[in-house]
């Protein structure tokens, strides 16, 4: 449990303990009480038309100590064991190597105390820096300040081939010679305005909404995404539908039959 408190949290604590009698919840702050309840750090009982709190033990320990006295215990009782922790960490590289080899490449260690996570430390780097890591594989190490300690010994190969394919870039060109049917229909449907261009309203053109200066790029980008839709088997056109009695004009590309993807710039 993570006993850390909100602002909100800390708020009504406060208040809570600092009555004299129970504190009567409003409805709005249910949720509130009930994380504070959760924590041990409130109890809550019904009396006439809603719930009171009263602080508990715990709770005016945490507003004392800035700290919940279960968490202060648990890391007493983490500290206490270490040194039996550490002892039980493997002794140097090729003896971390051959347990991560028998657990299939994974080891978490939970939260360990600072011996334990500096023996397991030192195993790490004897495993890189004297050459116990098998070739073709990578020896990773997560948690190295605070939390769980993971360990893995990685096949690069195996990793490699399990990536997905990269998605091929489409580039854009500096200059059109031959632009797209639709762009050069945008092209004339662009208007005169040099501030805002908008063709969201003109049929059998990419709708744009954009500022003047970048209309050219836009185009461009338009351009190679359109001839490359057309160049992968995908049908490209404008699609006019009514939307609410108005007519509403949108850049579609085909997927598959039957089946569109809608778009506008």
């Amino acid at each position: 449990m993570k006993y850390a408190l909100t602002e909100k949290q800390s708020g009504m604590l406060r208040e809570i303990a600092a009555a004299s009698d129970a504190v009567a919840i409003p409805p709005g702050s249910t949720h509130t009480a009930w994380a504070l309840e959760k924590r041990g750090l409130i109890k809550r009982t019904w009396r006439g038309s809603g719930h009171v709190a009263i602080v508990t033990a715990d709770g005016r320990y945490y507003l004392k100590h800035g700290k919940h006295a279960r968490e202060v215990q648990a890391e007493k009782d983490r500290l206490e064991g270490d040194a039996d922790q550490a002892a039980k960490a493997p002794a140097d590289g090729a003896e971390l190597i051959s347990r991560l080899r028998t657990a299939s490449g994974k080891i978490t260690v939970s939260d360990p105390g600072p011996q334990t996570r500096g023996r397991w430390r030192a195993a790490y780097y004897s495993a890189l820096h004297h050459g116990h890591v098998p070739e073709g594989h990578k020896l990773r190490w997560a948690g190295r300040q605070r939390g769980n300690c993971v360990f893995t010994l990685v096949d690069e190969e195996a990793e490699k081939a399990a990536q997905p394919p990269p998605v091929p870039a489409i580039d854009v060109p500096e200059s059109v010679d031959r632009p797209h049917r639709l762009v050069r229909a945008t092209r004339k449907a662009l208007g005169r305005s040099r501030t805002t261009v908008d063709t969201r309203g003109k049929p059998e053109a990419i709708p744009l909404y954009l500022s003047r200066p970048l209309v050219d790029r836009a185009l461009r980008i338009m351009h190679a995404l359109l001839t490359e839709a057309e160049n992968r088997g995908y049908a490209v056109e404008t699609q006019t539908d009514l939307h609410r009695g108005e007519a509403v004009h949108s850049l579609v590309v085909g997927l598959r039959p039957g089946k569109w993807c809608t778009g506008s710039t």
